[in-house]
């Protein structure tokens, strides 16, 4: 069964008296179990289609149904619950609170969703370990490399279990090793927690870990 389906999905933002469509009748669905590589030059809709599967961004046309669940019906409280229950969101900008120490951060998904303290404890001790994070979680996030910083970022998105993992050029300007490290990190995570990577990359590398790649040109999504 397809645990996230997009069909018809377009988007249009206007300047002016112009409507720029960036996304133009998308289609595709996908299963669980999945990495899914989104290729493109900058500026061709990535991000917006990120946004839009998260139900971040509003739809011109279209529907998405995660989890047999259609975004455009619920409310914007009802998708902001489903978004912290189902779904892990990796920004290009790390979002961490910086009087907030690395374990702080990446724990408030946890906190908000109301997880147990022993719980959310095991599980970042769990997620640190994978990600080669043990060291820093006392520090700070100005104290940390960006490398960590975007491998802390991966663990705050995978707190809560999510079964959708929604990545925004996870690799993007980092070295090898963090690069290799979140990359099979990745492909850990889906092959032990079932979940679909749905991620943004211009890494070439990228393609050698996915299972499906789909190119975004012009608004348009077609699978490579």
């Amino acid at each position: 069964m397809n645990y996230i389906s997009c069909s018809n999905v377009s988007k249009s933002f206007q300047t002016g008296k112009h409507h720029r469509m960036v996304l133009s009748n998308i289609s595709f669905d996908e299963t669980l179990g999945r990495i899914v590589l989104i290729n493109g030059r900058s500026g061709s809709g990535k991000t917006t289609l990120l946004n839009v599967i998260s139900g971040l961004g509003e739809l011109t046309s279209g529907s998405i149904c995660i989890d047999q669940v259609e975004l455009q019906s619920l409310t914007q409280d009802e998708r902001s619950q489903f978004r912290l229950t189902n779904m892990g969101i990796v920004y290009q900008s790390f979002n961490f609170l910086p009087g907030l120490s690395i374990y702080e951060n990446c724990i408030i998904p946890a906190l908000m969703l109301g997880l147990p303290n022993d719980e959310y404890d095991s599980r970042y001790h769990e997620l640190a370990k994978s990600f080669q994070l043990d060291e820093i979680q006392s520090h700070m996030p100005t104290q940390v490399s960006g490398g960590e910083l975007q491998r802390a970022a991966i663990v705050r998105a995978l707190m809560n279990r999510p079964k959708l993992i929604l990545a925004d050029e996870p690799s993007g300007n980092l070295d090898t090793q963090n690069r290799d490290i979140i990359f099979q990190t990745f492909r850990d995570i889906v092959k032990s927690e079932n979940v679909t990577v749905i991620m943004t990359s211009h890494d070439p590398v990228a393609k050698d870990i996915v299972d499906v790649t789909y190119s975004l040109d012009d608004g348009r999504l077609v699978h490579d």
